[in-house]
This record gives C-alpha cells, sequence and structure tokens, in this order.
C-alpha cells in the first residue's frame, strides 16, 4: 500500500514537472480536427508572448466565398493587422464545409464555430466573456446568423460587407429559409462596416442595418465611402471595442435613420414617416422636428419614452411644399428641450419629391436619351435591390438610349418583387382621344435537360397601370410575361453566367404597343407606371414612351454631354465627360472588386476604355467627381 502510494504522488510529479515544461504553440499554424466524421482545418495565430497564466480574448474569424481558412488568417493579422487592436487574443479561423458555401450549408455545419471555441479553450487559457464572432462577405452573414442565435457566447459581432443574399433574406422572406433571429439583437451588439462602393451589398447591408434597429438592437453602421468589398485596416476600426464594451457612448446621443415621403404630391402639403432611435444612456421623452422644403418650414412634436437604442417612428403630417421638384428636409431641432448641437446626433434626413398641381400637357415623349436617370420628372419605386432596378442603357445597334431592368436566379431571390418607373404627372385633357404607345424588348430564360430534370421557364411580367390621383392609387391597362410578352425568337436557354443574360435587342426584337387612356381622359394629373414583376428570369428593355394621340409621332433628343456608350459593349467603351470635371473612372464587377480604372480625366476629355479584357456580365461604371460621384451599370456581351 506504502509502495502503491509513492508511485501514484511520483507520477503525479512528473506529470506536473513535464506539463511545466510543455510550450503552448505560438505564431501562426494550422491543425486539423474530426468534425461530423471528417478533417476539418482551423487557422491559428497565437500572441509569441502567450502566457497560459493569463487569459486571453478569442476572434473567431468566417472567411468568405472562394478563400481558405489559411488564406483568411493572413490577410487579417498579416495584411490588416488585426492583432494590434485585439489584443492579447487567440484568433481561430474555421473552414467552411466548401469554398464556395456558407457556414450554415449544409445546415449543422455552423458547428464548426462551437468546436473552435471548445478547441481553443482546451489548449489556451480563453476569457469565456471575451468572444468575438468575425465575418467577411459570406462568412459575415453566417456570423450575422449565428450570433443572433447565440448572443450570450459573444461579447459583440463584427460583420465586414456581410454579403446577406438579397433585401428579401434581410427581412426573412427568401424561399431558402435563411433566417435571422432579430429577436435577440437588444442582447448582442454588432458592429457593421460596409464600404459604399460595395454596389451589390450596400443596400443589403442598409437593410440589415434598419432590421437590426427595428428590433432595438445594440448597431453601429461604420461607412467607408470609396471602399468595395473589401475589409479596411484594423487601425480605421479603433472604436470596435469600445462600442462592444459601451455602445451607448455619451448621455444623450440620438440617431434620425430614415424618411419614408410619397414621391409626388399634388397638394399644397406632404406627409413623411420618420425612423429614429435613441443611441445615448439617457431615455428620450421629446424631439421637436423641422420639416419642410427649406422655403416653407414647421415644427412637429413627437413625445414618448424612448430607452438606450429603443427607436420610434413617427408620421409627421400636413409638412407645406413647393411647386417644382424638391428636397424634403426633416431636421431635428430639440431632444428633451435641449438644442441638437449639443450632442452628437445624426439629426437631418432628405428625401426628393415632386410637387405639381397639373400635369405635363401632350403630346408627351420620353426616349430616354439623356444620362440623367430617371428622366426629369420620373421616379423609381424599387426594392433596393441595386441589379435589379430600373437603370439606363445607350444601345449601340439603334443609336438611342433605354431603360432597362434584369431579373435572374444567377444572383438573389427577388421572386414576386417589383420595380417600377413612374412617369411624370400628365394633363390627358390637352388632347382628345389619348393614347399610350412604347417600344419594349423583352427575353427570358429557360432551362431544359440534362440541365434540369424537365423544361423550366423564369419569365417576369410587365404591368403598365395609370393614375388619376397624383399616384394615390393606379388601375392596371396592360399586363404581359413570359412567351407573349417576349420579343426574341427563342428564350434564353440553359444560361449559367450572367453572360447569358446580354440579350442586346436588334431592330427585329423591339415591339411597338399602343394602349387606348380615352377612360382616363378627363384627368389632369395623370401618371404611368410601368411595373417590372420577378420571376427570375428576364432582360426588359423600354423605349420612345409616347403619350399623344394617333396623329403624333415620337421626336429624336439628342443625347446630353456626358455619356458611356455602347451599352452593352463588347470591346471598347466611350465614356464622354461634361464640363464638370471627372477625376477618375473605375469599372467593378458585382462583388464590388475594381477591375479597371483610369486616372486625370480633363474635362473636355472623351475617353475611351478597352473591356475586352473583362468576361461577359454586369459591371458598374462609376465616375469620380471632385464632389461626389455617380455610378452607372454596364453590360458586356460577346
Amino acid at each position: 500500500m506504502l509502495l502503491r502510494g509513492f508511485t501514484k504522488c511520483l507520477l503525479s510529479l512528473l506529470f506536473i514537472i513535464i506539463s511545466a515544461g510543455i510550450k503552448a504553440q505560438t505564431g501562426s499554424f494550422k491543425v486539423e480536427i474530426d468534425f461530423l466524421g471528417t478533417p476539418r482545418q482551423l487557422s491559428f495565430y497565437v500572441p509569441s508572448n502567450y502566457d497560459n497564466t493569463k487569459q486571453y480574448g478569442l476572434f473567431i474569424g468566417l472567411h468568405g466565398l472562394g478563400d481558405n481558412s489559411e488564406n483568411y488568417r493572413n490577410a487579417i493579422i498579416n495584411t490588416l493587422r488585426f492583432d494590434t487592436v485585439f489584443k492579447n487574443t487567440i484568433f481561430v479561423f474555421p473552414e467552411a464545409y466548401h469554398v464556395n458555401a456558407d457556414y450554415f450549408m449544409p445546415e449543422g455545419h455552423e458547428e464548426i464555430i462551437n468546436e473552435s471555441i471548445k478547441y481553443a479553450g482546451s489548449k489556451y487559457n480563453i476569457n469565456e466573456k471575451n468572444i468575438i464572432l468575425q465575418g467577411f462577405s459570406l462568412g459575415g452573414r453566417a456570423a450575422l446568423r449565428f450570433g443572433l442565435q447565440n448572443p450570450e457566447k459573444f461579447r459583440g459581432v463584427l460583420l465586414n460587407n456581410p454579403a446577406v443574399q438579397g433585401i428579401k433574406e434581410t427581412g426573412n422572406r427568401s424561399a431558402t429559409g435563411y433566417n435571422f433571429n432579430y429577436a435577440n439583437a437588444p442582447e448582442i451588439p454588432v458592429y457593421i462596416v460596409i464600404g459604399r462602393q460595395d454596389v451589390l451589398y450596400t443596400n443589403i447591408a442598409d437593410s440589415v442595418f434598419i432590421q437590426l434597429v427595428k428590433h432595438n438592437g445594440r448597431v453601429h453602421l461604420h461607412e467607408f465611402e470609396t471602399m468595395a468589398h473589401t475589409i479596411p485596416q484594423a487601425g480605421r476600426l479603433t472604436n470596435v471595442l469600445s462600442f462592444f464594451d459601451n455602445p451607448a457612448h455619451r448621455s444623450l446621443d440620438f440617431n434620425l435613420l430614415q424618411i419614408t415621403a410619397p414621391k409626388y404630391t399634388c397638394n399644397s402639403t406632404t406627409a413623411a414617416k420618420v425612423l429614429f432611435r435613441n443611441t445615448g444612456k439617457t431615455n428620450i421623452t421629446s424631439v421637436e422636428f423641422a420639416a419642410g422644403d427649406g422655403t416653407l418650414t414647421k415644427f412637429y412634436n413627437w413625445t414618448g419614452n424612448l430607452k438606450p437604442f429603443e427607436h420610434a417612428e413617427f408620421t409627421i403630417t400636413n409638412i407645406p411644399t413647393t411647386e417644382g421638384n424638391n428636397q424634403l428636409n426633416v431636421n431635428v431641432s430639440k431632444i428633451n428641450g435641449q438644442a441638437h448641437d449639443s450632442i452628437s446626433a445624426v439629426s437631418n434626413k432628405t428625401a426628393a419629391y415632386i410637387r405639381t398641381a397639373k400635369g405635363r400637357a401632350l403630346p408627351y415623349s420620353e426616349n430616354f436619351e439623356g444620362q440623367v436617370f430617371p428622366p426629369a420628372g420620373w421616379s423609381i419605386n424599387g426594392t433596393g435591390e441595386v441589379y435589379a432596378e430600373w437603370d439606363h442603357s445607350s444601345n449601340a445597334d439603334k443609336k438611342f438610349g433605354a431603360a432597362f431592368a434584369i431579373n435572374t436566379i444567377l444572383i438573389f431571390d427577388n421572386l414576386g418583387s417589383r420595380e417600377e418607373l413612374i412617369s411624370p404627372t400628365l394633363d390627358l385633357t390637352t388632347l382628345p382621344k389619348p393614347n399610350l404607345r412604347f417600344n419594349v424588348a423583352y427575353n427570358y430564360h429557360k432551362y431544359t435537360p440534362p440541365y434540369v430534370a424537365e423544361d423550366t421557364v423564369f419569365a417576369d411580367t410587365l404591368e403598365v397601370l395609370v393614375s388619376t390621383n397624383c399616384g394615390s392609387t393606379f388601375k392596371s391597362i396592360y399586363k404581359k410575361g413570359g412567351k407573349d410578352l417576349a420579343s426574341f425568337a427563342k428564350p434564353m436557354a440553359n444560361i449559367t453566367s450572367l453572360n447569358g443574360l446580354m440579350n442586346t435587342p436588334r431592330d427585329t426584337n423591339w415591339r411597338y404597343e399602343a394602349l387606348d387612356l380615352s377612360d382616363f381622359a378627363a384627368s389632369n394629373n395623370a401618371m404611368i407606371k410601368f411595373s417590372y414583376k420577378s420571376a427570375l428570369g428576364g432582360i426588359i428593355y423600354l423605349d420612345n414612351v409616347l403619350i399623344g394621340n394617333n396623329s403624333l409621332s415620337i421626336t429624336e433628343k439628342q443625347p446630353d454631354d456626358f455619356a458611356i456608350y455602347p451599352n452593352p459593349a463588347n470591346g471598347i467603351v466611350n465614356i464622354k465627360s461634361n464640363g464638370e470635371a471627372v477625376k477618375a473612372v473605375e469599372i467593378a464587377d458585382v462583388s464590388g472588386r475594381i477591375v479597371l480604372t483610369h486616372n486625370n480625366i480633363t474635362s473636355q476629355q472623351q475617353l475611351q476604355l478597352n473591356t475586352s479584357a473583362l468576361k461577359p456580365g454586369l459591371y458598374f461604371v462609376r465616375l469620380i467627381k471632385p464632389d461626389k460621384s455617380e455610378t452607372a451599370k454596364l453590360l458586356i456581351s460577346r
């Protein structure tokens, strides 16, 4: 018994001595763990001065589409230097199931995040109250979903250009069932970083932000005006940790986030709904708003009791308006009786609107030749999907401009969504027997075996509607979709890339439509709406809109001084600037990656860009001017 006890003590002593001599692995390295029966890689970065007697934070980083954990770790640590902001921290980067898959695909594989936490905790002295979940692109999408599902696990969630797949998905309305538990938003700080040149995802990030706000989430949106689909240097995000620990950094603070207002009014007043929130530590009990167009302004008061990070929506009525194209301004003048400039409030928002007492006299035509889109007096009412909304195209074959829109299963799920292009108000009483004429070119998707089990069609619908009460209500006068709407001899068959969408309409691909407006002839403030409904398949062009009668023809307009043509293009793209200086031109793909640039453009220069090296598909051309930038779509077709 004594010998056995002595042996046990000796073995214990030897274990302590050996353990004390083992040094934890530091620096950059990778390990493989068994996960759901298969090996899965984890890439680590551990500070070289790691001390097992001290607790460390843990940073879980989720990579984006086409990447892997090792490359992502090297970018985050070696290039972006996140270790300089997240000090005394162990970094772990788990591999997704597939380089082109979200961490939740297939379902259950998101548990690799928990396994990463467990593995790191088994090797290092981790402070369980200091775990950060971060993700970029599709990894950001997964980080948002996992963080909202497990808010108790994390100090905060950092999202870098999260690639949530469409506006429908941000609202939990996608057929994929990829949902976000926004109800848990108050339980976890979320810090969103978005580059405003990430054209495909900017509006989506805004939509995620508003969803979190409307669920009273502790959320911050950090915007970089000139950044595309990438991650900024960590040194530019120095307030991340302070936000996670103390989101309400001032006693009294405020965000005015959104104005929703009619785009048209035929009255001397209009209305607007404002969304705002409390971002301070003090409850907000009253807000004084000033609303108007700068010429006419009135004051309005909201009262209530907003706790920190709670939101409210307030409808302001009887806002005075001025005739013409205007900006509706909503400003906060006082919060809890204090002037807003005494706090760091975001306290003003604007929205464009058009006031008209009487519509434009007939005949009225629009050929979409100008490079300002929508044209003067026209408006767009859409979903916010930047790739799908109505935009401008110049057509090389017929030498005229056109409005066009796209829907496709190859980008996001926008099934059932409507993109609407709305005319100015029109006085139909100025001509007898008024009618509407326009040209339309449209084609749709069709998939056949072996791509699918049986023939499958994705075909959109165009509906034309008329309002006689300045846009309050509309009546349908035309509705065609699929084969009935198509003007091409054959559908776009079995397309697997955006190149298949680039059906450039020839002269024979345009159809002429004439619609009788006699039922609305007594209206002096009528509006025409072209509503394009998505069934996930098609590209549509609209041109030569004329409201007149049978004796009238369409008069061509001269293009503006600034132009991008041809569009679609297959090689050389011409960019002609107007008198305002243009500093640079950038072309970005749908992911926001800059693929072509040109600098030092003079105001008199006509620039030619050779796009022959670009793959066919959808791109965005950005003109950078001294105090603003403008973006337009460009289609590359071969």
